[in-house]
């Protein structure tokens, strides 16, 4: 009985608390290039011309996840997982196929899914711009268009007059500067521009090249459509990519320290007095080599190269503590790609047990949003990458709950984990260590999408506390 008793007591103390407050919320997100069938977006003909890896072989790649015919099933298990909040997008060239013309169908059906979500006793976070914009904005120059932000202003003022009881949180963009950068100046993804790749790097200008006034262009879209959402007094912000910035070698430290002060903060410093909350999307630490991205034998990576970085979430949350006068945050994105669902779990306590600290030390943290709930189209990564709590077999589009899905439920359920929990799942992972696992990224330069996954060993890194 006393071996018991010790037992239990060594077992209490050592399951260390880590809790969310009564209104703190748990979501998951998705966009409309990624789950929506029947979309002739910009997406698809970047497929179509060969551009997106892991698309052409795949089953039926065009239906993504079905989310327009039968957002039903989607909705269902975001409701058995027991969240509070489903992040949702809505996609600018389905309501507005050519310019100035509204499709009053298209704008309908998407109030038909708002409505579904609602009888489910779920609230909508709603991003406007997910990655995607007309095919006839992006003939004229995308953001370089001169109404660029005109149309798009114009575009948002139609869906908040006829969905704004509908939407709880509002998200004007996601990953603006991210976009424009895969885009027109890396050539990864749509971008108006037909040069070679070399010469891309031009349009960031030596004072304000085309990046610059693209960008400039969102910014005065985003405070327009704030102004307006503040008089259906909907709760705004944008959705923003952060990460630590590390040179790969001493001659890259002053990249390093560029990329962190103006990929993480140029965008939020020009819009701080027009936000609600900080959208912050993070997903792990970026080590720069000279080919871009690198792959370090010390580190442990996600299926999209992504190096795990707890640590990294908390310094990333420090500073915008400290820089924005502690605005309240969302994390509107964080998860990993992982078929095998060994990393997810510790990744997700890890990355949690960070912000329950935060919220602890004071950090205004609204709620906690993870990409995503189903494995989906990863924009040029294709079918890669398995970012899903729920995998689908894209023969037959049955969805099959991971591992991490119950687990994410529990946490939901209890608002709370510890550090038993932590150290179990951490455990499990190590299980596995001898075995290999998917990896979506060339080796070569960590950044060039392959059509099919490598197997990889995993690295025996204690990452949880990188």
């Amino acid at each position: 009985m006393k071996i018991l008793v010790l037992f239990f007591i060594s077992i209490t103390t050592f399951a260390t608390p880590y809790s969310f407050p009564e209104d703190f919320f748990f979501a998951v997100a998705n966009a409309p290039g990624h789950v929506e069938d029947q979309l002739d977006d910009m997406w698809l003909d970047f497929a179509k011309n060969g551009h997106v890896r892991a698309y052409h072989n795949q089953d039926s790649p065009e239906k993504r996840l079905q989310f327009w015919t039968k957002p039903e099933v989607e909705i269902k298990l975001a409701k058995e997982l027991g969240i509070q909040v489903i992040r949702i997008g809505i996609d600018w060239n389905r309501i507005e196929p050519q310019e100035g013309q509204f499709d009053e169908q298209a704008l309908n059906r998407y109030l038909e899914i708002f409505k579904l979500i609602k009888e489910n006793d779920l609230k909508i976070m709603l991003t406007l711009f997910h990655h995607s914009e007309p095919k006839w904005m992006l003939k004229k120059k995308s953001w370089l268009y001169p109404k660029a932000k005109t149309r798009f202003y114009e575009f948002s003022k139609i869906i908040l007059e006829r969905a704004h009881p509908y939407i709880d949180y509002l998200i004007t963009f996601n990953e603006a500067n991210v976009y424009l950068l895969l885009g027109m100046v890396d050539g990864l993804w749509p971008s108006p521009f037909e040069s070679g790749s070399y010469f891309r790097f031009l349009n960031l200008g030596l004072y304000k090249g085309s990046y610059y006034k693209a960008f400039d262009q969102i910014i005065l879209a985003h405070k327009s459509i704030y102004q307006l959402a503040k008089s259906y007094k909907i709760p705004t912000g944008v959705a923003h990519n952060f990460a630590k910035y590390k040179a790969d070698n001493i001659l890259l430290s002053p990249m390093a320290r560029i990329f962190n002060s103006t990929v993480n903060f140029e965008f939020i410093d020009e819009i701080k007095d027009h936000q609600d909350f900080i959208g912050v999307n993070y997903y792990g630490k970026e080590f720069i080599g000279f080919k871009g991205p690198s792959i370090r034998d010390d580190r442990e990576y996600s299926e999209a190269g992504r190096s795990i970085s707890p640590q990294s979430f908390d310094k990333i949350l420090n500073e915008i503590q400290l820089r924005y006068n502690n605005t309240p945050v969302i994390i509107t994105e964080n998860g990993i790609a992982d078929n095998e669902d060994y990393l997810r779990p510790s990744y997700l306590l890890s990355h949690l047990k960070v912000l329950s600290e935060r919220i602890k030390l004071g950090q205004k943290v609204l709620g906690y949003v993870h990409w995503t709930l189903t494995d989906n189209w990863e924009w040029a990564d294709g079918y890669c990458p398995k970012f899903g709590l729920v995998s689908v077999d894209r023969k037959t589009m049955k969805r099959t709950k991971r591992y991490s899905f119950n687990l994410y439920r529990q946490i939901i359920s209890k608002k709370e984990i510890d550090d038993f929990q932590i150290n179990k799942e951490w455990s499990q992972l190590k299980s596995h260590w001898n075995s290999k696992r998917s990896f979506c990224r060339s080796l070569k330069d960590g950044k060039t999408p392959l059509d099919e996954a490598l197997l990889i060993p995993y690295k025996k890194v204690d990452w949880k506390n990188q």
